[in-house]
């Protein structure tokens, strides 16, 4: 937990944390913007009763909402910003044993959504807010501080969005002073930009982007402590994540050069190193397809589309799925076979059979047997394996 020796108190908030850590200046205008949306809620009639249902009737619950409207807001738990790395994947919880609201600091950093937008620390201070209502009375599936923030800031979401707020289990774990505390945390609905092989790429609303495995809460990819988000950077499409053979690796297209790179990243999605600028129809491109479990070139084939014929000698005769001869050398992109303009294929002469290539005394050649006469032919090519 953070030293409470810079603790500060808004309009009955209190406030425990060093504001050094985020910027004390953000402070008066995060609880700013989150007052006044409150005070407003108040004039909404029904927002409470369709968030909270019979819950907003109790002695208790009007009590609160009360003070709101004249401006009271004394009652309201004690505010504690905590390392982002203690919140497990989340930017907020509320603990109803300690009546606490605990807020991570990646909230209050200028790589994160603005503080006063839904997604931001006001956004996510006004679930919480939510959170402690919602402790008037029985605790009901689904996250009804999340669908108040929601109300709030006059956001609709998606039927999709709905069902999951409406059936979520918000509870989970956070780090508080070393003691693991159950809290009911702000929870990410994140959309799904990929999902094959076992992890999948999924963004917030605001378009950060986050790893996720399964059903389990999704975790930031960071770059230099900054979140990555969609067209980060000019020129660049993030196409999927995956664990490979241990190592956590993001895979990315360059859109102009038409090439793959490769992040690869620590146990908790922070940026190591990178590597390749790879064609996409290289053979490293294709391996990365295989990796990522990923069609990058959109040929309608994950890794590599070529079988090997002939191997001996310093050039392969390989052929796609459709059967049709490529030259390939070494791990070379292969290139068509051709005569008149048009790719050689598997069986296009009957009675003969395509044997293999190869370079000769800087010659490209095709052997050709001839199966019914049982003699060899030569076919002599140019550098682009055009006859």
């Amino acid at each position: 937990m953070l030293s409470s020796q810079n603790s500060g108190s808004y309009f009955g908030m209190n406030i425990v944390g060093d504001a050094s850590v985020f910027g004390v200046n953000q402070l008066p205008d995060v609880f700013g913007i989150v007052k006044a949306k409150l005070q407003q809620a108040v004039t909404y009639t029904g927002l409470f009763t369709d968030v909270f249902g019979d819950k907003s009737n109790m002695v208790e619950f009007q009590t609160v909402i009360k003070q709101w409207a004249i401006g009271d807001f004394s009652q309201l738990p004690n505010i504690q910003v905590i390392p982002a790395a203690n919140m497990n994947g989340s930017n907020g919880g509320y603990d109803k044993i300690t009546n606490s609201i605990y807020l991570s600091t990646d909230l209050f950093s200028s790589k994160t959504s603005p503080i006063d937008s839904r997604l931001g620390a006001a956004g996510v201070l006004t679930e919480e807010i939510g959170h402690f209502l919602d402790r008037f009375g029985e605790d009901t599936r689904g996250d009804e501080g999340e669908i108040f923030k929601n109300s709030v800031f006059g956001y609709v979401p998606t039927a999709a969005e709905s069902n999951y707020i409406h059936q979520e289990d918000d509870r989970a774990f956070i780090n508080v002073g070393d003691q693991l505390v159950q809290v009911e945390v702000n929870v990410l609905v994140a959309s799904t930009i990929e999902s094959l092989g076992n992890t999948k790429l999924v963004a917030d609303a605001a378009g950060l982007l986050y790893t996720q495995v399964g059903a389990s809460t999704p975790i930031a990819i960071k770059i230099g402590g900054q979140q990555i988000y969609q067209n980060i950077y000019p020129g660049w499409q993030t196409l999927a994540v995956e664990t490979v053979n241990g190592q956590n690796q993001v895979l990315w297209k360059n859109t102009t050069g038409n090439y793959l790179h490769v992040w690869k990243l620590d146990a908790n999605w922070n940026w190591l190193s990178s590597e390749g600028q790879w064609a996409l129809n290289s053979v490293d491109a294709l391996t990365q397809e295989t990796n990522f479990q990923f069609d990058a070139n959109a040929d309608g084939v994950i890794g590599s589309p070529y079988s090997t014929v002939e191997a001996n000698g310093n050039t392969k005769l390989v052929k796609d799925v459709t059967n049709k001869y490529f030259a390939q050398a070494g791990s070379n992109t292969p290139i068509a076979i051709k005569i008149g303009g048009q790719q050689i294929y598997q069986d296009i002469y009957p009675g003969w059979q395509t044997l293999a290539v190869e370079t000769v005394n800087g010659q490209n050649q095709v052997l050709w047997k001839n199966t019914t006469g049982n003699y060899l032919h030569v076919w002599k090519l140019d550098a682009n394996w055009n006859w």
